[in-house]
């Protein structure tokens, strides 16, 4: 009986786990439904504007490929809308793993908000120049008397890999800063990785296009937000050891402490290591009185006396009187 118990409750954490996992799954998918239902509500704006760079018409082959790409289409814009919610429950469910605390509800809403900005930035990006680029790339080996019959389900592909991918790699200084706040980075590691970031900016490109000027257009601004992420980390990373500093001298009330100048801050400490250092002892400022230079006189030396015994005269009587 003892050892079903502990079998049962050395499961209970990984069935726990599962069951937290799930709803946070389920409730992602119900988020990209529900962005799908927005997008259907403005699906012609959303088409003209996905059709925009190709400028040329799209084709469907089967008589259901005009609501497949309407639905796609409605999708892709439920995924956008539920990229923060994804990375706000990612960060949910991997937290206890890292750090006992979790986060205020304050700071999940920053997450939200500026997961939002960013994913917006990146797609906007990827429409503006990524996009338009590569299709100007491909449009260039047409050959001849072959003309271009590109389908809808094909180009919707084509552009979702682009936006998706931006609007994720965008993400990266969000990234970063909610996991230096889980456990802070070891001094010097974001200067150790940038290698591979530049390694990786590149690769994650290959999928998509094979000319280089498109990996540089997609590159670049994934390094410059690394960048930006990197003098981020080390901001705060600063301000926490300097809150840890000031703390550990006794000082209190740093909760609306933003920033402390490095120089102030060693003075202030210093000023007070110096009030808490004992004051020296000082001597008294009269003299002792003076000592006789001149010998002790030794005290005369007194022979001991004995008692004398009376003698009585023998000669004749005692008289009493």
């Amino acid at each position: 009986m003892a050892t079903t118990t502990a079998i049962h409750h050395g499961h209970q954490p990984f069935l726990d786990h599962m069951y937290e996992l799930r709803s946070r799954v389920l409730w992602s998918v119900a988020v990209v439904f529900a962005g799908a239902a927005i997008g259907y509500l403005f699906r012609n704006q959303l088409i003209s504007a996905l059709a925009q760079p190709l400028n040329m018409p799209l084709y469907y082959t089967s008589p259901s490929g005009g609501f497949l790409f309407v639905m796609q289409v409605c999708m892709l814009a439920g995924g956008l809308i539920a990229l923060p919610v994804f990375l706000y429950n990612g960060i949910r469910f991997f937290e206890p793993a890292f750090a006992k605390s979790r986060l205020s509800r304050q700071k999940i809403g920053v997450i939200i908000a500026a997961s939002a900005v960013l994913a917006t930035a990146g797609v906007l990006f990827a429409y503006v120049v990524v996009l338009p680029a590569s299709i100007h790339f491909f449009s260039m080996f047409n050959v001849g008397p072959v003309n271009a019959w590109i389908s809808a389900k094909e180009y919707l592909t084509f552009a979702t890999s682009y936006l998706m991918l931006m609007a994720f790699l965008f993400q990266l200084p969000l990234i970063l800063l909610v996991a230096n706040s889980i456990r802070r980075f070891p001094p010097g590691s974001i200067g150790k990785w940038r290698k591979w970031v530049v390694i990786g900016s590149f690769v994650v490109a290959v999928p998509l296009t094979y000319d280089i000027m498109s990996q540089v257009l997609m590159a670049v601004p994934i390094i410059l937000l690394y960048e930006i992420s990197g003098l981020m980390v080390w901001s705060f990373n600063r301000r926490h050891h300097q809150r840890q500093a000031m703390m550990s001298h006794g000082i209190t009330g740093l909760e609306d402490v933003q920033w402390v100048e490095p120089d102030l801050l060693a003075a202030y400490l210093q000023s007070q290591s110096n009030q808490q250092e004992p004051a020296p002892v000082v001597a008294a400022a009269t003299d002792p009185a003076p000592i006789n230079d001149q010998p002790f006189m030794e005290a005369p030396h007194v022979e001991p006396t004995t008692p004398t015994k009376t003698t009585l005269d023998q000669s004749g009587p005692l008289q009493l009187g």
